[in-house]
């Protein structure tokens, strides 16, 4: 119903829609696990260096492009005592690493990292943590040179999912914000008919609705970062990154992370517990929500995060291919 408001099935749909709609029906990728790029001869940071480089290639992404934004120079952690750079993307373990920056920097004196509550690793202890932002402009040209740079990525459709869970439908006191500020506005602007009593301060947002916010490319509500796309936040394209850990094998890639560093003895690979995720995955979830979703509006969520599936070397899982091909 929602998104019928949005592309009306008429003669006069937008020129816009009717290529939506073309470009969703040609090939797209087989569901499988995410997986780092496959070579033979190359190790894994030069295997992941020449996949995105050949990815940004045919995206058309590299050439006359935009400098680094104050935004993602804002994203990215620096380490300069053990040259790391990382470069943070909400709902994808950015807490549990700026946990694992805090006790590299050692502000936090013997305080277990993982005691601290994820508000304060976000709020209080946030000026105990070194942006590329703080950094004079000749800096920050030699940490992006010289540093081991990285970042951690997460297959879209359960992180978009999972943003709208945690955002919009848990008790968190961010969610409260999310719903005043997002909500609400969703709900005037999408809803049929569209949210109007001033007393309702939330919006109370169905999943159908924050879909249909995302995939409408003349929305007025300016997207979120924890569900802005992969390469608009740290720009793959530009920063040649050293490695891409996935949240799908937190606990092998975070252990390359650290041995390609010489860390091992001073950090460990979190378990999921210490990681304050005691919920249940966002997968087990996949299918009862998406399947409320009209065929075409996830063939449209694809095409707008496509580059990021490009790019970061993932494919639609089984659950959501599933509904597209019925």
């Amino acid at each position: 119903m929602y998104f019928a408001l949005l592309f009306p099935d008429s003669p006069r749909e937008t020129a816009y829609s009717l290529k939506l709609a073309q470009d969703s029906e040609r090939s797209l990728p087989q569901p499988s696990a995410a997986t780092t790029p496959a070579s033979k001869s190359l190790p894994r940071s030069q295997a992941w260096k020449q996949h995105i480089h050949e990815a940004c290639v045919n995206l058309r992404m590299v050439g006359n492009v935009k400098p680094l934004s104050e935004e993602t120079l804002e994203n990215i952690l620096v380490d300069d005592k053990h040259k790391l750079l990382y470069c943070q993307i909400p709902k994808v373990a950015s807490t549990t690493w700026r946990r694992m920056f805090l006790q590299l920097s050692g502000t936090l004196g013997n305080t277990d990292p993982f005691s601290i509550s994820s508000n304060d690793i976000h709020h209080k202890y946030d000026d105990n943590l070194v942006h590329l932002s703080d950094l004079p402009k000749e800096g920050r040209e030699m940490r992006l040179r010289d540093y081991f740079k990285f970042v951690y990525v997460r297959e879209p459709f359960e992180r978009i999912l999972s943003a709208y869970k945690n955002k919009f439908k848990s008790k968190l006191k961010s969610a409260d914000y999310f719903r005043t500020r997002f909500g609400k506005r969703i709900a005037e602007q999408y809803r049929d008919p569209p949210l109007r009593s001033a007393n309702d301060t939330d919006g109370g947002i169905t999943f159908e609705e924050f879909v249909t916010y995302l995939v409408d490319f003349r929305k007025r509500i300016k997207m979120n970062e924890h569900w802005e796309r992969f390469h608009k936040l740290c720009r793959p394209c530009l920063i040649d990154y050293d490695f891409v850990g996935h949240l799908e094998q937190m606990s092998e890639d975070t252990q390359y992370i650290l041995d390609s560093n010489f860390l091992s003895d001073s950090l460990k690979v979190p378990s999921r517990k210490e990681s304050n995720y005691g919920h249940k995955e966002t997968s087990t979830f996949m299918k009862e929500y998406y399947s409320k979703l009209p065929r075409w509006a996830i063939r449209s969520l694809y095409q707008m995060y496509k580059a990021d599936f490009i790019i970061f070397n993932y494919t639609i899982p089984a659950e959501v291919a599933a509904i597209m091909s019925v």
